[in-house]
C-alpha cells in the first residue's frame, strides 16, 4: 500500500525522458503524499491520477479474503483536497469528475 507515488520519483529518476504517470486509489497517495514535495525538488514530470475508490484496496482484499467479508475501517471520509494540495506544491493540476448531463437542445429554438 502507498508504493505508487514514491516507485514513480524512483523511475522518473532512473529514466529521466520517459512517461511516468501513477495511478492509485485515494488512500494510497494518502500515505506518502509526501514525495510529492520529492518530484517538486528534483523537477520530476511525473503524473500522478488518484481514483477515489472509497476504501483501502489492500485492507479490504484482506478482509474479503481472510476475514469472511467482515469489514471495518477501510475507509475514511476525512480526505484532502489533492487539487489544493497539488496547488500548494506549486505544481499543475486538474480535477476530472464525471461528466454532468447536458439538456438536450430543443431544435426549434
Amino acid at each position: 500500500m502507498g508504493y505508487g507515488l514514491p516507485g514513480c520519483v524512483g523511475v522518473q529518476l532512473a529514466h529521466p525522458n520517459s512517461l511516468v504517470i501513477d495511478i492509485a486509489g485515494e488512500a494510497s497517495v494518502l500515505m506518502t503524499m509526501q514525495e510529492m514535495s520529492t518530484a517538486l525538488q528534483y523537477e520530476l514530470p511525473i503524473k500522478i491520477f488518484i481514483i477515489n475508490n472509497q476504501y483501502m484496496g489492500m485492507v479490504r482484499q484482506w478482509q474479503e479474503l481472510l476475514h469472511g467479508g467482515r469489514y471495518a475501517h477501510s475507509y475514511t471520509e476525512a480526505l484532502p483536497d489533492f487539487v489544493e494540495a497539488g496547488r500548494g506544491l506549486s505544481r499543475r493540476r486538474h480535477s476530472l469528475r464525471a461528466p454532468r448531463r447536458r439538456r438536450r437542445r430543443d431544435p426549434r429554438d
